[in-house]
């Protein structure tokens, strides 16, 4: 079966052409590829981003929540991912089980590619994930399982996600659900005052 992950890093912001589909890829290309030369003033990184964008291949051996999953390249290394653009439930918040198990219908066990250029404060590698041809951020925003992160600057995201609230898809089936940023804000607070 032929399945890919392809994400860019795009900490603030996001572009379409990083939400197109990539090409196919075989088993046997599983692994870091080269990197490639990015221009610094590219519109489609981030605003932090002068680094080259590299394209990471691999199999998808662990989904840690809605928009975190772990990619073990041809080498056995593996790589933690965070889905760039998107903002998943918590998993002890509404709807963070459900996002989470959408993730891994979608990718789990499966070939993935992942373009990016950086990492995270945590040492997570951000990008776009592809399993075939889906764009497994954008997939998870249209059904209502995540947030479009509220910097992403995607036009492909937005209507994902307005598409997902008018349909009432997910977690915009619940009157009024809680943004992730708002509930880890308060999950801080309440750890403060303990």
């Amino acid at each position: 079966m032929r399945s890919l992950v392809w994400l860019p890093a795009i900490v603030l912001g996001g572009c379409d052409a990083f939400f197109s589909p990539p090409p196919q890829v075989s088993p046997a290309e599983i692994g870091e590829v080269a990197p490639r030369d990015v221009s610094p003033t590219d519109p489609n990184l981030s605003a932090n981003s002068t680094a080259e964008q590299r394209e990471l291949i691999g199999r998808v051996v662990r989904v840690a929540d809605g928009d975190t999953l772990t990619i073990a390249d041809s080498a056995g290394r593996q790589h933690n991912i965070r889905l760039v653009g998107i903002d998943a439930p918590e998993l002890k918040q509404a709807f963070g089980k459900q996002s989470r198990q959408a993730l891994s219908r979608m990718a789990m066990g499966k070939n993935a590619r992942v373009l990016w250029t950086e990492k995270d404060q945590f040492g997570r590698t951000l990008g776009i994930v592809y399993v075939g041809d889906l764009n497994a951020n954008a997939e998870l925003v249209r059904n209502g399982w995540a947030w479009r992160y509220k910097h992403a600057r995607s036009a492909e995201l937005s209507a994902a996600e307005s598409a997902a609230r008018q349909e009432r898809a997910g977690l915009w089936s619940d009157t009024n659900p809680i943004p992730p940023w708002d509930y880890r804000r308060q999950e801080q607070r309440n750890s403060r005052r303990r």
